[in-house]
């Protein structure tokens, strides 16, 4: 598998933007801090709360080099997890939901990022 990912992390406190990538052969990480707007981070707790994401199921399926998506949301010390890559795939029913919650996170990061060299 490569070492490429991208991570961001939200919270009251702040906010954090790392990503992993290859490029000619040579491993290179960007980090980016920022904060959001109070009422943006309570739209993706809404979006979340409204889109059910403790209750997202998932099963395995046979699938090679996949990559994927996985979310932590960390409310009131504990953690729920809802991972759609490698052989793990979000369940029929929950892709819309699944969906509805990566677009809120993307369109988040898009406007976080915004004028910088993300990389």
């Amino acid at each position: 598998m490569l070492p490429v990912s991208t991570e961001m992390t939200y919270s009251p406190t702040g906010c954090r933007y790392h990503k992993r990538s290859l490029e000619q052969g040579q491993s290179t990480e960007t980090e980016y801090r920022f904060t959001i707007r109070e009422s943006e981070l309570r739209s993706l707790y809404l979006t979340l709360v409204e889109q059910k994401f403790d209750a997202i199921s998932t099963h395995h399926e046979v699938i090679y080099d996949r990559g994927g998506i996985q979310v932590t949301v960390t409310a009131r010390g504990r953690a729920y997890t809802v991972v759609d890559g490698g052989q793990t795939v979000v369940d029929g029913f929950w892709l819309a939901p699944w969906r509805r919650i990566y677009d809120h996170l993307q369109r988040l990061q898009d406007e976080a990022l915004e004028g910088r060299s993300a990389g």
